[in-house]
């Protein structure tokens, strides 16, 4: 699995690593700045207008919509609080984890995850299923902390966010874990190449009436 920054060796952290690395006693406004500095990403994806998606050696420009903006913010911290990293399988994993515990009425973010979750199963069911059942044995989700994003968050401390949400370090799996999965990614699926396949079959149509 390739790193966003083309490198093989995942960036992810164990949860004793991610405690080491964002002790209980920092803000979680340093403990952000520690993971944009580890990970090479920084504040300016939650009000650039374009992002960018890596697709192997290539990069893809894909607009940064309002909603994926406010997502974003709250997904980052959830970087932090899991210690997954934000290579190809850690982006899969987080998105397992954040499914499972719910993102509350940020429909940007069940819609990449899902779309993530679908291209992670197929390379790394067993992680994400691992991943999924942490994310639904947490005591909340920070998405439904923050319905909308309050800048304020970031002054509490690491160690009282993490008693809030009560992430796990693992967690067992439940018999419908691996169904919720395949549902998701099922959705997630469809709703990423849904309209992809609409264009494709307006082209073909709209060809097809010139001869």
């Amino acid at each position: 699995m390739s790193s966003t920054d083309g490198s093989t060796r995942s960036n992810g952290l164990s949860p004793n690593e991610a405690r080491a690395l964002y002790p209980d006693d920092i803000t979680m406004r340093e403990a952000r700045r520690r993971y944009f500095e580890r990970t090479g990403f920084d504040d300016a994806t939650y009000t650039a207008p374009w992002m960018t998606l890596p697709v192997g050696p290539f990069t893809v420009p894909l607009p940064n919509l309002a909603p994926r903006k406010a997502a974003v913010k709250v997904h980052d911290l959830n970087h932090v609080l899991t210690g997954y990293g934000t290579d190809w399988h850690g982006e899969f994993s987080i998105s397992a984890f954040e499914l499972g515990m719910g993102v509350g009425g940020y429909g940007a973010a069940w819609m990449l995850n899902a779309g993530a979750v679908a291209a992670g199963l197929l390379r790394r069911p067993g992680d994400l299923v691992d991943a999924y059942a942490r994310g639904r044995a947490t005591r909340q989700s920070l998405y439904r902390v923050l319905p909308r994003w309050d800048e304020a968050f970031l002054d509490k401390t690491v160690g009282e966010v993490r008693a809030l949400i009560g992430v796990q370090d693992t967690a067992p799996h439940q018999q419908t874990d691996a169904l919720a999965l395949v549902v998701h990614g099922l959705g997630g699926a469809l709703a990423h190449l849904g309209p992809v396949a609409v264009v494709l079959v307006g082209v073909v149509a709209a060809v097809s009436a010139l001869w």
